[in-house]
């Protein structure tokens, strides 16, 4: 099994009168037919370990904290579903059991102190109760040079809660705390769900690519001059 990162986010399709395909890509990447960007001097340098204490974001009805390895069986209820995993390919394969899913928890607990902040990944858990009912992330775009991607997923008997609203928007804005300017999401037109949810973060649609993952892949942004959610101190 190959472990790579979280799964597939959600977003909506592109709207009439929108730029040309990739459009937007060429004029904010220049320089390259596919969009590709230079890496910026200074940004995620190679061999950067982060120095980030344990992440702890609290919502009105979610606590956004880092993964544990007694989350295992409980993330398989996310991660091991059929109608989650048809979202995360090529990114992550669905596990396939509960063992399988505490590999992949040890994996990314392994791989948290190296990856560069505000990159990681990260469990949503329902105040309430204490229930697990989702995963976000925050990743490079391929190729793992600058372009941050949110990520989300949710279990589906907790699908159109405003889970997945509430705490991406949550890390929206921690994210835009620590010197991100912008934050994009990718994901197929044909995830159809994820419209409303892209729509209430108020992510802006700036045109579709394959050089990501090797899919035709929609490109969504959203700036923090744009964002309306709150941005806690710089720390």
């Amino acid at each position: 099994m190959t472990i790579t990162s979280h799964g597939e986010v959600v977003v909506s399709p592109p709207p009439s009168g929108s730029e040309p395909d990739g459009a937007w890509l060429r004029r904010h990447h220049p320089g390259t037919s596919d969009g590709t960007r230079n890496t910026r001097p200074g940004a995620f340098p190679s061999g950067t370990v982060s120095d980030m204490a344990p992440l702890s974001l609290r919502t009105e009805r979610l606590l956004i904290r880092d993964w544990t390895a007694e989350d295992a069986e409980a993330a398989f209820r996310i991660y091991g579903n059929p109608e989650v995993a048809v979202w995360l390919a090529p990114v992550m394969q669905r596990v396939g059991d509960p063992n399988a899913m505490r590999s992949v928890l040890d994996a990314w607990i392994e791989a948290a102190p190296n990856l560069a902040p505000p990159t990681g990944r990260w469990a949503m858990v329902r105040r309430a109760d204490d229930e697990l009912v989702g995963g976000l992330g925050l990743r490079l775009l391929p190729p793992y040079e600058e372009d941050i991607e949110i990520r989300w997923q949710v279990r589906q008997d907790q699908w159109g809660r405003g889970y997945a609203t509430e705490g991406a928007r949550a890390l929206i804005g921690w994210a835009f705390s620590q010197d991100v300017d912008e934050i994009f999401a990718v994901a197929r037109s044909s995830n159809s769900r994820a419209v409303a949810t892209a729509r209430r973060l108020g992510m802006e649609w700036v045109g579709e690519t394959t050089k990501y993952y090797g899919l035709l892949l929609q490109v969504f942004r959203i700036r923090r001059a744009d964002f309306d959610g709150p941005v806690p101190p710089s720390s």
